[in-house]
């Protein structure tokens, strides 16, 4: 047993270092993904500040399973919480998915390159995360959650209390709009040597 996994059994035994340890543990990832949600480096912290002290009022209730899926779940909603908040006030646009757009669909044959895949160089990097601040939030979040993350289907399903048929068409839908937006910039898929993109110099 690792000792990520004897740290995890030991927080659902309600031991609080063990806590404070995974907590750390996942911090970077934590900010990170705040981050992208956020676009804001001050409201990330601070809803990562926020994630860490629900979590840890509600620690008792954890009860096994992947603690960073559950961390992660605490803070995506508090990130959405804070946009929401901002939506309200008229500072930030949510610019949400059509409703027909997340109804769960047949499983798609292809759900296109992850946001890794697209982002080949620094420099595509840097224009990928411009696309994503573009996409719908829902599906967004769950790119976020699939692409840079690393969490599988289902933990984005239980993360973002979804259908697993949904998770799949945000990601697939979020991923196609990435892709259209660097398209829209001069991208183009499978050339080895990118042109430079629109606006560059």
């Amino acid at each position: 047993m690792t000792d990520e996994a004897r740290a995890i059994e030991r927080v659902a035994k309600g031991d609080d270092r063990a806590f404070e340890e995974l907590a750390t543990l996942y911090q970077r990832a934590l900010y990170t993904h705040a981050y992208r949600m956020l676009a804001n480096d001050a409201q990330a912290e601070d809803a990562v500040q926020d994630a860490f002290l629900l979590a840890y009022r509600g620690r008792h209730t954890f009860r096994g399973g992947s603690f960073k899926a559950w961390l992660f779940r605490i803070l995506t909603n508090r990130c959405l919480d804070l946009l929401r908040e901002s939506k309200r006030r008229g500072t930030v646009p949510l610019d949400p998915a059509p409703a027909h757009q997340d109804e769960p669909r047949a499983d798609p044959v292809d759900v296109g390159p992850s946001v890794e895949e697209l982002a080949s160089s620094s420099e595509l990097l840097r224009h990928v995360e411009e696309a994503l601040e573009h996409v719908p939030l829902e599906q967004r979040v769950a790119v976020l959650l699939r692409d840079v993350q690393g969490f599988d289907y289902e933990e984005i399903a239980r993360i973002t209390t979804s259908e697993l048929g949904t998770v799949k068409s945000r990601i697939h839908r979020g991923r196609l709009a990435v892709r259209d937006h660097l398209i829209a910039r001069g991208w183009r898929p499978g050339n080895p040597r990118q042109p430079r993109l629109v606006g560059e110099e």
